[in-house]
């Protein structure tokens, strides 16, 4: 499975400021050609902690994505 990775040129990228609130985008592409477009609350309303929140969602990608019981819920 490919991992995400954070480009170095555009800090925000994979984040966008929904009405206030940033969220988080990304795209898994799975061993079986399937592939699954995730949109996730980041739960803030700050930049900086948005960014946070997103590296540390991409650090943990691979487990979450291995258990299908976890939950794609704002990220706290």
């Amino acid at each position: 499975m490919k991992r995400k990775t954070i480009d170095a040129v555009n800090l925000e990228h994979n984040i966008w400021d929904n009405q206030g609130t940033f969220w988080c985008h990304f795209t898994v592409h799975r061993p079986d050609f399937t592939k699954e477009r995730v949109r996730l609350s980041l739960a803030t309303r700050d930049r900086l902690e948005a960014r946070q929140r997103r590296d540390a969602l991409f650090a943990r990608q691979d487990v979450c994505i291995a258990r299908p019981h976890c939950t794609r819920t704002a990220i706290a």
